[in-house]
């Protein structure tokens, strides 16, 4: 009986052995198929960005030239265009602040020599 016994919980680790292994694979198996599927939709992305940007480049010009034949019919003024053109420019930076445009002096008027001269 005991012979029978361990024999019986031999064979029952033995089948636990072999099924965790063939999970074991099975699972290795299936990381490995789904990483490359990731690298294949990456690669597929990084295609079609190149290819968008391919052809932004080209419909650019050809719309730049559109706007620019429509001002011309049009005549239209920058003061009429200014809702969809940048406002300003950015200032540029030095170092952690903004670099500031020292402002003109404004010029002295007559008016403003009287009245101080009073």
């Amino acid at each position: 009986m005991p012979r029978n016994l361990l024999e019986s919980v031999k064979s029952v680790i033995l089948r636990n052995v072999i099924k965790s292994s063939f999970l074991t694979s099975k699972i290795e198996n299936m990381t490995n198929a789904h990483e490359q599927r990731l690298n294949e939709i990456t690669a597929q992305e990084k295609k079609l960005a190149d290819e968008k940007a391919k052809l932004l480049a080209a419909s650019r010009t050809a719309d730049l030239d559109t706007v620019k034949s429509l001002i011309k019919l049009h005549g239209f003024s920058p003061t009429e265009l200014r809702s969809v053109l940048k406002a300003k420019r950015k200032r540029k930076t030095v170092g952690n602040t903004a670099r500031k445009i020292p402002a003109t002096p404004r010029k002295v008027t007559a008016k403003a020599k009287k009245s101080t001269s009073k």
